[in-house]
């Protein structure tokens, strides 16, 4: 059964979340649990008369009508009172974290002096509208991707940099192992040939859910593959301690559709590391021989 409140939210498992939590009473009771499952490091709950006190509601009904909207979805009744649930932990955690905070924009940074991510050209990282770009200068992003206002205003470019290549890794191996970042269900992968005087190949991962998550140069799809992690470590460098744009697993020339199928050559030491990706972008076969061999087989 549901019903309807005087803000217009309606109570039950089928209603909109943001309407729920459009009531400031509503608000604060969810923060003054999330205040209180922080300080005392646990989820064993609040009492009704602290939690009331906490939220700052004197009327007894007119606390417990609200409480009531947000019984079962954002709150959960305790042994000893009330505790936040799963949704409700995370929205008050997104709401402390400063997630909607306006910020001022910051001019272009150079944090490469060349990288083979934009053919050896140097490579600018800018923060606007919450997202941190990388791209060359007065071009369009290659790499953008979310920093909360709150995360960005402890760091500078060159640490929001480092922010973002550590995102962009972990939200493009949650994509190839078949989860969406944000909400998890299964994201739709594949590996597209953008348009263009130089086209590029392109790794895109789309969520039923969500929508577009990200379109990512396909060689972001591998840098961190087995293969890709022990060839790199057999010539001396550890792939962890570097930017996800710092290696060389970018340029068209690298590139090649064969049907289906991508093929994707590294190049490090006259060694030559071919990794084979099917139409999902997921590694199928790799070969490593001498750059000389490489070359005659294509």
């Amino acid at each position: 059964m549901t019903g309807s409140d005087g803000d217009g939210a309606t109570a039950g498992p089928d209603a909109d979340p943001f309407s729920v939590l459009g009531n400031e009473t509503r608000l604060r009771i969810v923060d003054a649990l999330y205040e209180q499952t922080v300080a005392a490091d646990s989820r064993d709950g609040c009492s009704y008369s602290r939690l009331k006190g906490a939220a700052g509601v004197r009327d007894n009904g007119n606390f417990n009508y609200h409480l009531d909207v947000l019984r079962d979805r954002f709150v959960e009744k305790a042994d000893e009172g009330y505790r936040l649930s799963f949704a409700g932990f995370e929205i008050a955690k997104s709401l402390r974290a400063g997630a909607w905070q306006g910020h001022e924009p910051r001019e272009p940074v150079e944090i490469e002096a060349s990288s083979p991510l934009v053919d050896g050209r140097p490579l600018y990282a800018s923060y606007e509208e919450s997202l941190v770009r990388v791209h060359a200068a007065d071009e369009e992003p290659v790499f953008q991707i979310a920093v909360r206002p709150s995360g960005a205003a402890y760091r500078d470019l060159h640490d929001l940099a480092d922010v973002m290549s550590a995102q962009l890794v972990t939200a493009v191996e949650r994509a190839q192992r078949g989860v969406c970042p944000y909400c998890h269900a299964p994201p739709e992968r594949s590996v597209e040939r953008s348009p263009g005087e130089e086209p590029r190949h392109r790794f895109v991962a789309d969520c039923p859910e969500c929508g577009p998550l990200f379109e990512v140069p396909v060689g972001a799809a591998v840098a961190r593959h087995p293969a890709v992690v022990s060839f790199y470590w057999a010539r001396g460098v550890d792939v962890r301690k570097r930017r996800l744009w710092n290696l060389d697993v970018y340029g068209g020339h690298a590139v090649e559709k064969h049907g289906e199928r991508t093929r994707l050559r590294i190049d490090r030491d006259r060694a030559a590391l071919t990794l084979v990706l099917d139409e999902d972008g997921q590694v199928v076969d790799s070969t490593v021989e001498d750059v000389e061999t490489a070359q005659r087989r294509q």
